[in-house]
This record gives C-alpha cells, structure tokens and sequence, in this order.
C-alpha cells in the first residue's frame, strides 16, 4: 500500500483522536466548573456561619461577642488617637407586657423595629448591638469629649419612644433606660465598662423621667 493510501486512514485516526481530545477538554472545563461552583458554596456557606456566629438572629444585630470584640478594636483605637469611648447600655421598660399581652410574635415586632431605629440613630462608624432579651448595646467611638454621647442617648430615647406597629391590638408604645460609661474617664477594660453602664442604666430607671444616666452621676 502505497503513501496516498494510507492518507485516508491517516486522516480517520486524526480525527477519531481529536474528537477524543475534545471531548476529554470538555470534560476538563465541565468538572473544573463543578468544582468552582463547590467552592463558592462553601465559602458562601463559611460566610453565612461566620455571620450567624457573629450575629443575632432575630435582628440580625452584632451579638455579645461580636460586641466584645469591636469594643476592644474602639478601645484601642480610642488610645492611640485620644478620643473618648462612650458605651450605652440601652434596655426597654416594661417589654415583658408587650409578650405577655400580644404574644411572643408581636414581641419580636418590637425588638426588630428597635433595632432598625437604634441603628438609624448613631453614626455610621458607631456599633449597635443586641446582647440579651431586651438589651441592646450602642458603642459610640472618636468622641472629643464623654458628654457628647448625651445627644446620641436623646435621639436614641426619642426614636424608641415613637409608636411601633405591632398585629393584633395596634401599635405599641414603649420607653427606654440608657445608661452611659466612658473611657477612659470611668474605666479601662470592655468589662468594667459595660458594667458601669449597666449601673448607670438602674439609676436611670429608678429616676422618674431620666431617660439616661452616666456612671459618673453614681
């Protein structure tokens, strides 16, 4: 058999190989696409675990210890630039009645809508937190001087005060206790300030009309 008759058998194996090796390419590419998509639904899945650690699930909030943690990032960025840390402990009178009388759904209304207006009373750089029940913690960094979270506390005091739509009896209305420790004036440590405003918090609450109070008022 000569060359030119062996060129169609040539041309037969050729092609039987390229159609082989594209269809081994395309598998390739088909199982490196399976495998792109598997990551990114991991590291999405990684995200969505590391939020719900680091979050509150009903307001979707910083929880305690994310709370913890960005309040030590506030300390120390408060001593290297000698500003002032305010930490408030915001805490809503009489909420118990809103579950008692309303039901535990209608409560979550009232903790959802508190934490959307806590969140629209601060500054963009400020941290509100939910790290109980009805407790809420607002820190409010680069502060020249401590009373300067007063107008924060007021306009925090004012939103929460505004009526909330609540199903099943109309809108409910409800009042808040803030009670306020600054750094580095009243303390040093993330702890021993958010003990300090949980005391401030009880002296606000025990004063008929005191919206908030300092811990420097004890």
């Amino acid at each position: 058999m000569n060359e030119r008759e062996h060129e169609p058998e040539l041309e037969r194996r050729i092609a039987v190989r390229t159609a082989e090796l594209i269809r081994s390419n395309e598998k390739l590419r088909q199982e490196a696409a399976e495998r792109e998509a598997l990551v990114a639904q991991l590291r999405l899945q990684e995200e969505r675990m590391r939020f719900m650690a680091q979050h509150d699930a009903l307001t979707g909030l910083p929880n305690r210890y994310s709370m913890q943690e960005r309040l030590a990032l506030a300390l120390e960025m408060s001593k290297r630039n000698r500003k002032k840390v305010a930490v408030m402990l915001v805490d809503l009178d009489d909420f118990k009645s809103a579950n008692d009388t309303r039901g535990h759904a209608a409560g979550d209304q009232v903790l959802i809508a508190i934490a959307s207006r806590l969140r629209s009373s601060v500054r963009g750089s400020d941290t509100v937190a939910r790290i109980g029940g009805d407790e809420f913690v607002v820190i409010a960094g680069d502060l020249d001087r401590g009373d300067g979270a007063a107008m924060i506390a007021e306009k925090i005091a004012d939103m929460v005060q505004l009526p909330i739509p609540v199903g099943g009896g109309g809108p409910w209305k409800i009042n808040c206790s803030i009670g306020i420790s600054v750094y580095p004036d009243d303390a040093q440590s993330p702890v021993d300030l958010l003990a300090q405003a949980d005391r401030a918090m009880y002296l606000a609450k025990a004063v008929k009309d005191k919206r908030f109070a300092y811990y420097a008022e004890i």
